[in-house]
Parts: C-alpha cells; structure tokens; sequence
C-alpha cells in the first residue's frame, strides 16, 4: 500500500479533501448566518468519513451533503463498544454469553449490515475501475488496476483492506479534529495567535494550500500538542511475551505479556513537563515568539501518535494534511464561540474502539477583516 500514500499521490488526492472541507465550510457560513448552532463532532464525522470513503474506494457516502449519518457510519459507531467486548471475551470467555445484555438489538444487526454494504461497494468498484472518478488506495491492490471479477478470498482480503483504510483513515482525524476545537475552546488563549498566524499566511481563502501550512509554526504545534494528548492510538501496542529478563532496569518474569499504553505516557511527567495541560509552546522552536525554556527537557520521542515502526500508520500524513485544512479554513472564515456546556476531559470523554465524542456545539461569525473576498 506504499505507494498510495507517496508524495505524488498524496498530492493528487487534496483536491478531493478540499471538495469536501469547501462543502463542510459552505454549510457553516449558512448555519452561521442563520446564526444557528454546529454540532462539532456530528459534522467532523460526516466530513472525515466521506473523505476517508472516497479516498479508499471511491464510495460517495454524501453525509455532509444530505447532513444525515449513512447507515455504514451507524455500524461504525455500533461496533465500537463492540470491538471492545469481542477483545474482552479471550481472556473472559462469559463475555460472550452476556455479549445480548450489553448490547442493544440494533447494534448487533448495524455490524453485518455495515459490511455488507462494503462489500456490494468492493464488488462494485472491482468492476467498474476503468471508470474511477479518481485513483484511489484501494486500485494498489487490485489486479493490474482493471476492472475485473474478483471472489471468494480474494474478495474477503479485499474489503477487510477497504474496511481498516475506511476507518483508519476516518477516525484518527475526525477525533483529532474535534479534540482541537475542545482544546482551543478550553484554552481560548491559543486562540489569537492561531487568528493572527492563518490570517495574515492567506490573503483570501482561495490561497489557503497545504504546503504553505506545513510551514506554520503555531497551527502545526497546535496540531501536534492535539495528536499528545488525545493519542488516537488507544488500544495500545501488540503485546509481547516476555522470555525473563531486565527492562528498564526491572525485571520481567518469563511468560508475562508486556505491552506499551501511548495514551499513559503521551501524558506522562516523566516526559513531558506540565504533562496533562494543552501547551502548544512546547513544540516551537527556539526563537519563536512564544517559544518557552520550560518545555525544553520535554522527552519527543515520546511522542508516537501514530505508532512507530512496520506498523506506523500509512495515512499519518494524510489525517495531518486534513487537520491543518479544516482548522485553518475555519479559523480564515470565521470567529468561533462554544454553545454547550463546558466539557471536562476526566469527566466526559470515554474510549472504546474508537473515542466517544461528547456533544460539543459553537457558533460561528464571520470573521472581520477589511475585505471578505473569496468567502465561502
């Protein structure tokens, strides 16, 4: 799958993303001048998920069109909690046998319904691949990226490749993207440098490209302080077995499965100085305005959002390509304000297969410059 996420391709596939940022950012300019609420984490999940749908596998979800979730994401949020029991249940075989108490009806019918929608999408698009309206990562796997009949194994392969592209590539960036808003509205201090860094790169909204954001010392150390603290990496690395031995200086008996928690030490003092608090100062460098000495001991190889090694995550620019968009479009367009109530991360938030997202509602004003030109 390499090559799907290669420079070239990686260029290739913006355009795409910024179809459906521009459609997400023209529905809150007609939300803002109704001056109604947005439901962050709703409209990030419609947004990320369409993109993740349509970079995959070509599949036209049209969730932020219709602002309506497509029954695949209903599965997706049933099998959450799902996922979490099913891994339970080998070390807790009961699990299994109470699985109907946990779950309500509509959840165990969402999961099977969801993969076989996949897999009518995977069929079709083995089919028709000629007439792609875009390359896409799943044409890496098929063969000599022809349309052709493709069954049994092969096809089995084939859409559980399209199902983990479609969710890896959805819900780390849709939950980065929301705990950015839920930090920023935390922490409205961060707020006015990002105001001032966006709006004076861009002169219109059309000039806003993800090279240039790549160069933006505050967005991107927002961006990264964000993937810290809300590691979307939550169910932790493989376990390992240990043979007996020393590890840290401790020792490990033989047979013990040892595994790492990156949510635990993302937010560790050990090291990260003034660990579980939102400080995008700690990722400037030396020289920056705002850069601050105290986060100068901060231990950054800690920092892994998504995973390292042969199982780091492929799409990781990706999310962060969709990240510095999203943010710095909305920040260019408008003037943020929380409507619901205050969130608390202890109290609120909960992570099963993937993280649950409280209801986190704003409003949205135009924001005042001398000359609105290219406004969404």
């Amino acid at each position: 799958m390499s090559p799907a996420f290669s420079g070239n391709s990686l260029r290739s596939k913006v355009p795409i993303m910024n179809k459906y940022i521009d459609l997400v950012m023209a529905r809150c300019g007609e939300l803002s001048a109704k001056k109604e609420d947005i439901n962050v984490g709703k409209l990030l999940n419609w947004l990320c998920m369409d993109v993740a749908a349509d970079l995959s596998c070509n599949w036209k979800l049209h969730q932020v069109r219709d602002s309506k979730n497509h029954s695949f994401l209903d599965g997706m949020e049933a099998a959450s909690f799902t996922v979490i029991l099913l891994v339970s249940a080998k070390n807790y075989p009961i699990l299994i046998l109470l699985a109907p108490f946990f779950l309500p009806w509509k959840t165990i019918r969402a999961i099977p319904s969801m993969f076989k929608e996949l897999r009518m999408q995977v069929d079709k698009r083995t089919r028709t691949s000629s007439d792609s309206a875009h390359s896409d990562y799943l044409e890496q796997i098929l063969p000599n990226n022809k349309a052709t009949f493709v069954n049994g194994e092969r096809m089995k392969h084939i859409v559980n490749v399209a199902a983990q592209l479609i969710v890896g590539g959805y819900d780390p960036t849709s939950v980065a993207i929301y705990m950015m808003f839920f930090f920023m509205l935390q922490n409205p201090e961060v707020i006015e440098p990002l105001k001032d860094e966006i709006r004076r790169s861009f002169r219109t909204y059309e000039d806003i490209d993800f090279e240039t954001l790549r160069t933006l010392p505050w967005i991107n150390a927002c961006m990264e302080e964000t993937l810290r603290l809300s590691a979307s990496a939550t169910h932790h690395s493989l376990p390992r077995q240990s043979p007996g031995g020393i590890v840290n200086g401790e020792y490990i008996p033989q047979g013990v499965l040892c595994r790492t928690s990156l949510f635990t030490y993302s937010r560790s003092e050990r090291y990260f100085y003034d660990a579980k608090s939102f400080r995008p100062q700690r990722w400037l460098r030396e020289g920056h305005p705002m850069y601050d000495s105290r986060f100068s001991g901060d231990n950054k190889s800690a920092h892994m959002p998504f995973i390292t090694g042969p199982r780091q995550c492929p799409g990781r620019e990706v999310a962060r390509i969709m990240f510095r968009l999203i943010i710095a479009k909305i920040i260019w367009l408008f003037d943020i304000e929380q409507t619901s109530k205050r969130l608390d991360f202890e109290r609120d938030f909960a992570a099963y297969g993937m993280w649950t997202k409280p209801e986190l509602r704003v409003r949205l004003s135009r924001a005042k410059r001398e000359s609105n030109k290219a406004q969404v």
